[in-house]
């Protein structure tokens, strides 16, 4: 098997790096605060809760399916391509559901066209960098996937207050373009840049590449481990907002928990994965699990308590950064570098699958047993998936 280290004579250059966490920072900055735009997006389309909450799940698993095919074409054609090929779909995406007359209309604009182009971005751009960091992998990943957070928590109020002000279309209409220029500019760095390979893949079709991974008990793991903790990532991401406003919040105070999150978040990317190189990735990523799931027993416990939905926010942040920001490290020592943007669309599939399911079904079990049957159910998933996340990688810990 190959060595995980950088495959040419020096890693990611820190423009590089800056480059691919500004493209996070600015994709997920839409795709991820659905939850601070809810309840205009709601009632302008005149729909239920649960139906409300197809947006972000289909978002999400538009993302998480699409990752081994961006993945596998970054691999081939360069990550700037799939770039490019992202700021299309994202200001189509946005621009579509600013105009959308009804839910379907706005499912392909957000849900499908918007994830998409997260999918060209999340996967490509984190096994660039991962794939070239050797030893500074979990330090390197983790700043890229900063972005992921701190998108969260800059954008979350800045919508809400678009939306407020001028209504949350016009808010899509503006970040649309502005988003797809940024990208296209941030793609120029990457030009000419593919994951690195130690050994020929060229031979491997796709359908033999997802057959060997599956093979692989630790890789079934893995997966399953993520497939279960998945609903309490998106379980606040898509309904904490709106929970707040429910049980007396304001909108801005509302708003500001998801900015709490995406903080927490990017703290959580970057203090924890450098953590993982001290004490192992394996074992942090572990805890991270564990912090989720002890984040939806606080916030079932919460009430109408501002300052437990805050601390609640805090450990979700924590555990979900940890967690986004050591999973492309834990990848690379298990499976090895050669192919990993594929390797990691692959295992991501598994939080498509959570995503797509948690929205409505979450929504409609709230909807009819309340919040903290829905919030300890999923804890108890969480608790079976931390059971299942591999102690150690099958290489080195050190």
């Amino acid at each position: 098997m190959s060595d995980p280290g950088p495959a040419g004579p020096a890693g990611p250059s820190w423009l590089q790096v800056v480059a691919a966490f500004v493209v996070e920072l600015v994709t997920f900055g839409a795709v991820y605060t659905f939850g601070a735009v809810l309840d205009p997006v709601r009632a302008d389309l005149g729909v239920s809760r649960g139906a409300v909450a197809l947006l972000p799940a289909v978002a999400a698993a538009s993302l998480f399916v699409v990752g081994p095919f961006t993945g596998r074409l970054a691999d081939r054609r360069g990550t700037a391509f799939v770039l490019r090929l992202g700021a299309l779909l994202l200001a189509a995406g946005l621009l579509l559901s600013s105009v959308a007359p009804s839910l379907p209309v706005a499912l392909v604009g957000f849900g499908l066209l918007a994830g998409l182009a997260a999918g060209c971005v999340y996967v490509p751009v984190v096994a660039s960098i991962a794939a070239r960091a050797g030893a500074r992998g979990p330090v390197l990943t983790g700043v890229v996937v900063a972005g992921v957070g701190i998108g969260t928590a800059v954008m979350a109020p800045v919508l809400s207050a678009l939306a407020e002000a001028w209504g949350w279309r016009w808010a899509y209409r503006v970040y649309g373009p502005a988003a797809a220029v940024v990208l296209l500019v941030a793609s120029l760095v990457f030009a000419g840049l593919r994951p690195p390979r130690t050994r020929s893949r060229g031979g491997e079709g796709f359908g033999a590449t997802m057959g060997a991974l599956a093979r692989r008990p630790e890789f079934r793991r893995l997966y399953a481990a993520l497939l279960l903790a998945a609903p309490s990532i998106y379980i606040g991401l898509v309904f904490l907002a709106s929970y707040a406003r429910a049980s007396g919040v304001d909108t801005g105070r509302a708003a500001v928990l998801l900015s709490i999150f995406g903080l927490t978040s990017t703290t959580g990317r970057l203090l924890l994965t450098a953590l993982g190189r001290r004490r192992g990735p394996a074992w942090v990523f572990r805890q991270c699990f564990a912090a989720l799931a002890a984040s939806l027993v606080l916030w079932a416990l919460a009430g109408s308590s501002y300052p437990l939905l805050v601390l609640y926010a805090v450990v979700a942040g924590l555990g979900y950064g940890g967690m986004i920001g050591l999973a492309p490290t834990v990848t690379a020592l298990t499976f090895g570098v050669d192919g990993l943007a594929t390797t990691l669309g692959v295992l991501y599939t598994s939080l498509a699958v959570g995503g797509l399911l948690t929205g409505p079904i979450a929504g409609v079990v709230i909807d009819r047993a309340g919040y903290r049957v829905t919030l300890l159910v999923l804890a108890g998933l969480t608790v079976v998936a931390v059971a299942l996340v591999p102690r150690a990688s099958a290489r080195s810990e050190g």
